[in-house]
């Protein structure tokens, strides 16, 4: 009796299902505190220059593969005071990285690691994801505007659709005008 030996080849199908998340919110501050209706907080209300609104932004990467070159655009990056900060978290929600972000012309940002020593463009692992900071403040014309501070930002990869998310802020404006006859 002799034994026959043979290779048996079982495809076990992958699926790769990419996905990237993105999540904006904002932190009015009514910094003049000058009864003008302005409200201070997360569903606050700006009634004049001077007060300030802190974004944060929030990518995630939702689905089941690793997510290359994540670029984020926001309207509002090329009207940001001081610098745009990103810090990434891991699934876990521990912090890694932390850098200040160059803005493009374009009001983009492409995530950079500048701990690999030279400018990569930033992956984002399953479950990880990256917080983005910046602060806008209000202005004169929008104020004289009258219309709300509409902020819309959108992130990809080259794995993932892009996503896109608005946050609102209401403008209060309240023109006035006083007379004293002496």
């Amino acid at each position: 009796d002799q034994a026959q030996t043979g290779t048996v080849t079982y495809d076990v199908p992958v699926i790769s299902t990419p996905e990237i998340n993105i999540v904006k919110s904002g932190y009015v501050h009514d910094n003049l505190n000058d009864d003008f209706g302005g409200v201070s907080g997360v569903d606050g209300k700006a009634d004049s220059a001077g007060d300030t609104v802190d974004y944060t932004l929030t990518v995630s990467n939702a689905g089941n593969t690793e997510l290359t070159n994540v670029i984020v655009h926001d309207n509002y990056f090329s009207k940001a005071t001081g610098v745009v900060q990103v810090q990434i978290y891991s699934a876990a929600g521990v912090a890694g990285t932390h850098f200040n972000a160059t803005v493009s012309a374009d009001s983009s940002i492409v995530l950079t690691d500048a701990n690999a020593g030279t400018a990569q463009p930033l992956s984002l692992g399953v479950g990880e994801y990256a917080k983005i900071t910046y602060t806008y403040d209000v202005i004169a014309s929008d104020i004289l505007a009258g219309t709300d501070l509409v902020n819309t930002a959108q992130a990809s990869s080259d794995q993932a659709q892009t996503g896109t998310v608005t946050y609102d802020v209401p403008v209060i404006s309240t023109p006035e005008i006083n007379i004293v006859k002496s």
